[in-house]
């Protein structure tokens, strides 16, 4: 599964190099217009080093600490400033990671360890806080695709279908949108956690249609090329355009519309 896959490289590099994982941001394709701040969430527990998190070009003092009652330090994080330039995607970094998000003016991400696959992104819109429950056999709302979350009928996010307790129930996620612009007659897969690779080509007019894309903790949508790949952390509603280079490497993209964070 992809989510898995995704967590296992990073546990493999952080541990065949004996240091934690880092982040990095790339600086953005074209002029700065703007910043916004990227952080990482470091425990104080003793942890291996691949659940420890670094931001390249962060300072060494924490930005802000979140402490027990008697006051031991639990976590630390640490924050920089990014440029972005307008609509412009931004590309991190977590280990062998490439992940593409959209940033906006005075946006701040987190990135954080999580069990499910080492990594977390957290903020404002992501994960997506657009969700709703379903009846098992009934499709989710125009809009919406089932999320990885598992839920029981007595949920009370499904409290209002007023199901049996035994009843089958699915967790409904607003999802965002990508197409891909690139060479013509270019071949590229989009995959799903827990789903088959679905294979696309690149049409002749060089830009394919909207596909549905969802990041979640648990589920995440990856394109994947002849020679790169990336994790599309699009938030509920927002429309991008992938670009790929002339050799298939995903180059940037652009978000066109949907929701600011």
């Amino acid at each position: 599964m992809v989510c898995a896959l995704i967590g296992l490289l990073l546990v493999v590099e952080a541990s065949a190099q004996g240091r934690p994982v880092a982040v990095r941001v790339e600086p953005p394709d074209a002029d700065r217009t703007a910043s916004a701040r990227v952080g990482v969430m470091t425990s104080r527990r003793r942890r291996p080093p691949q659940e420890q998190l670094v931001l390249e070009g962060a300072p060494r003092k924490p930005s802000n600490v979140v402490k027990t009652p008697s006051g031991r330090v639990v976590y630390s994080s640490f924050e920089r400033e990014v440029a972005i330039a307008g609509d412009r995607l931004t590309t991190l970094h977590v280990g062998r990671t490439k992940i593409m998000v959209a940033l906006k003016p005075g946006s701040i991400l987190g990135v954080r360890f999580d069990d499910c696959a080492n990594w977390a992104l957290e903020s404002k819109w992501l994960p997506s806080a657009d969700y709703h429950c379903e009846r098992d056999e009934r499709p989710c709302r125009r809009g919406y695709l089932e999320g990885s979350e598992q839920l029981d009928a007595d949920d009370n996010l499904c409290s209002k279908l007023q199901l049996p307790a035994d009843a089958s129930v699915k967790f409904c996620v607003r999802h965002g949108e990508f197409r891909v612009r690139g060479k013509p007659g270019t071949a590229f897969k989009t995959q799903r956690e827990g789903a088959d690779d679905v294979p696309h080509v690149v049409p002749a007019s060089g830009l394919t249609e909207y596909l549905p894309a969802l990041y979640e903790r648990c589920g995440r949508d990856v394109v994947t090329t002849a020679s790169d790949n990336a994790v599309l952390a699009v938030g509920s509603g927002e429309r991008w355009t992938i670009e790929l280079g002339a050799d298939g490497r995903i180059v940037g993209g652009v978000q066109e519309g949907g929701p600011s964070p």
